[in-house]
């Protein structure tokens, strides 16, 4: 691997680009009028319940240490979020800014790999490359995980190249840190770092004379023992939670999307690397030296998890191809500095060409797409594969007049959402960036993925759960119409039942006090709230009765 001094230019290029790169991000999230939904707004809650146990809240603490036991995601985000918290205060999209932070990571990290294996120029372009990414632009935004996972990948390739597979002490045991971190950032960490490790630290060894397999042995067991005690400290205290509160292995193989390789490989091309880095990639790809132990790491690094992703998630997702883009633009840089030369001036302009090109073509594909939200960036929607994600003006007129109400009359109170879509999400937000301690649960939700939420399984203990409420929130012709709850979520469609079958039973308890409109739909969302006096439990209605109103009754209103 070829390790150069840095020409006097890179640094200053390089400190410009990332500035660039984050005062885009930041000037998008400022002005994004999207509101977060599902994964980015249940992260900012509890980002800001962390925030606020921190400064002597012992409710908030409370609440924090719930939401990070039932979570699917390490809590190590909420703690990175926490400068940015404290100066922008309770501001929305405050934990934004620290993943665009986490971004130019990913782009230093890129430009050290290029560096290492063809010089700094190599590392400037793929530095560049990274910054230019659609896929780590977009998702450098909102929220989400996915993107400081892709960092933290980056960098622990960097130094798993920098170590020559684990050959060298001082980064070998810098690397065994970095995926201490990587497993406090995402449990799928391992995932995307497995093979390509284990192809250059046996490939060392396989080389290796006696002393030299001694030094790799003892820095891979000591890399090895710091992730693992990092993986244990991560996932035991959260098992019990994840196999019965989010069912994560009834989630593995009831997902719904039927996804494979090719469909994952479109996504990367499109949405991920973006159609110009995708042919610049595989331009790399067909140039650069295979025999080099770097190059064939990049490969399996881009390559090996492309063919399980669709396997282990069971469906698509833009997020999940991040910490592989890397791999990509390294590529694409690689092949760019190899391309033969015709003349070192006519190679400039050639090299000068493609890059006008390349940023032209990303620009030009953002802008010319249709539904962009502020800067005409991807849309909330797109980037997370969600369909019925309200725009900013249709929002306005159904989602805010439901939020006031509900934060006019629900001070303190406990309000159950009973459909299941990105707009009852932004509900939840809404409310929850007013107050992150407010009791506001969307049932189908937590219902998602065909699971039963814990406590729910017999009708007395549902009844007692509704009748709880201060207020529900449902939609008209909630008994015929399945964007009532989240079908491609595969919310089981008997516990759905029960649900409105008991809500008819204690409907008699509650009074409608306003509807309010829906977007893209005429059927109003309808606000009841618990008449004053009743009783927490309603009584139970008898069955054939029952079923006779859910048969009968058109609307909800009536």
């Amino acid at each position: 691997m070829r390790i150069g001094r840095l020409r006097p230019w890179i640094w200053p290029l390089l400190v410009l680009l990332c500035a660039a790169s984050f005062i885009v991000n930041l000037a998008v999230i400022i002005a994004d009028q999207i509101d977060d939904a599902y994964d980015p707004m249940h992260l900012e809650k509890t980002g800001r319940l962390l925030a606020h146990a921190l400064q002597g809240n012992a409710a908030a603490w409370e609440a924090f240490r719930l939401d990070t036991a039932a979570s699917s995601y390490p809590s190590l985000i909420h703690y990175t979020t926490l400068p940015v918290r404290w100066i922008a205060g309770d501001v929305p999209r405050a934990g934004a800014v620290t993943v665009a932070v986490w971004s130019l990571l990913a782009i230093l990290s890129a430009f050290g790999i290029g560096h290492l294996l063809a010089g700094d120029r190599a590392g400037m372009f793929a530095a560049l490359f990274t910054a230019l990414t659609p896929g780590l632009y977009r998702f450098s935004r909102m929220e989400m995980v996915d993107v400081p996972l892709a960092a933290v990948v980056t960098l622990a390739i960097f130094l798993l190249l920098r170590s020559d597979g684990l050959l060298h002490r001082a980064p070998s045991l810098a690397f065994g840190a970095v995926c201490s971190v990587g497993m406090m950032t995402k449990q799928s960490f391992p995932l995307y770092l497995a093979v390509p490790s284990l192809y250059l630290i046996l490939a060392g060894y396989l080389e290796d004379k006696s002393e030299a397999r001694r030094h790799r042995l003892l820095n891979v067991l000591i890399a090895g023992a710091m992730t693992l005690l990092a993986g244990v400290a991560v996932l035991v205290p959260n098992l019990h939670a994840w196999f019965t509160g989010r069912q994560v292995v009834r989630a593995f193989y009831l997902q719904t999307d039927e996804a494979g390789f090719l469909d994952n490989l479109r996504l990367l091309i499109t949405d991920g690397l973006g159609p110009i880095l995708s042919v610049l990639t595989l331009i790399g790809l067909l140039v650069v030296s295979k025999k080099d132990r770097g190059v064939r790491t990049l490969i399996l690094w881009l390559a090996a998890p492309l063919l399980v992703l669709h396997i282990t998630y069971g469906m698509l997702s833009t997020r999940y191809l991040l910490p592989l883009l890397p791999a990509g633009t390294v590529l694409a840089a690689l092949g760019l500095e190899q391309l033969p030369a015709v003349g070192s001036r006519s190679r400039r302009i050639a090299k000068a060409t493609v890059l006008i090109l390349l940023v032209v073509a990303a620009t030009a594909y953002d802008h010319l797409r249709p539904e962009q939200t502020v800067f005409s960036f991807e849309s909330y929607e797109n980037r997370l594969h969600l369909v019925g994600v309200p725009r900013p003006q249709r929002s306005n007129w159904g989602l805010a007049p439901l939020t006031q109400a509900l934060e006019t009359n629900s001070a303190d109170a406990r309000v159950i959402l009973l459909i299941d879509s990105p707009f009852t999400s932004m509900i939840q937000g809404r409310l929850w960036m007013l107050d992150p301690l407010a009791n506001v649960t969307n049932l189908f939700e937590w219902a998602s993925v065909g699971r039963t939420p814990p406590g729910l399984d017999n009708d007395d203990t549902l009844r007692e759960y509704l009748s709880a409420a201060d207020f529900l929130v449902v939609k008209t012709g909630f008994n015929r119409d399945v964007r009532n709850y989240s079908q491609p979520q595969d919310v089981d469609a008997h516990f759905a039942q029960r649900v409105f079958q008991i809500f008819f039973e204690i409907k008699p308890h509650f009074e409608l006090i306003q509807h309010f409109p829906y977007p893209e739909d005429i059927g109003p969302i309808l606000l009841y709230q618990r008449r004053q006096g009743e009783p927490a439990e309603a009584t139970t209605a008898p069955p054939n009765e029952v079923r006779r109103e859910i048969r009968s009754a058109p609307d909800l209103e009536e």
